[in-house]
């Protein structure tokens, strides 16, 4: 009968926690459409906003939410850095100056992002642009772009959510030119998550 306790209890466990494992996975899906809707809520509001209408709208799509890709990263401040230029997509380019680093682990590899401060007198504007494998296949190839705030930096380490990740206005019309992730940026792993291709038929 001892043996039958010990045999039993781990199995039970097992599926305990597989069932809360579901359930975090549910939660972090819940979440992830949440931001979703009020990302479209905010560009359906925005008048300078390359898409108008909830027709236009109902064309993004998305990939299935994965908390594997969201991940605590170390946050390193580049202190004393320099403007650096940023290409644009209309040829043009843009001043930032390189804010920081995040570090994180993916199937126990490091990978580094950089995250840009925009040079304006009035706006206050942190950017991550990164590209990843999926470029050009699966999402747009020009990159996408990840929200940044220093408020998000606590004891040195930041979340970095790939969930969150969305495309530049210029993947909508040619009309905005949009930054182009640094060659420091380009990840040499499939991000399949957050923003995919826009639907164009």
């Amino acid at each position: 009968m001892r043996f039958f306790r010990l045999l039993i209890f781990p199995l039970l466990a097992g599926g305990f926690l597989h069932a809360q494992s579901k359930s975090d996975e549910s939660d972090f899906a819940g979440k992830i459409a949440k931001f979703r809707e009020d990302y479209k809520a905010t560009l359906l509001s925005n008048p300078y906003a390359p898409l108008k209408s909830k027709a236009e709208l109902a064309k993004l799509n998305f990939f299935p939410a994965r908390s594997a890709y969201r991940f605590d990263g170390k946050f390193l401040r580049t202190p004393q850095a320099k403007t650096t230029t940023m290409a644009t997509s209309d040829g043009g380019t843009s001043d930032f100056v390189k804010y920081g680093e995040v570090i994180f682990r993916h199937e126990s590899i490091e990978h580094r992002l950089s995250i840009f401060k925009l040079l304006h007198p009035t706006v206050e504007y942190f950017l991550i642009a990164f590209t990843d494998l999926t470029n050009g296949k699966s999402t747009y190839g020009g990159g996408r772009y990840l929200d940044f705030s220093p408020d998000q930096i606590a004891d040195g380490q930041i979340e970095i959510d790939f969930n969150k990740s969305y495309n530049p206005w210029c993947h909508y019309s040619d009309q905005y030119p949009c930054p182009l992730p640094p060659k420091e940026n380009h990840l040499s792993i499939a991000i399949p998550v957050g923003e995919g291709l826009y639907s164009r038929d």
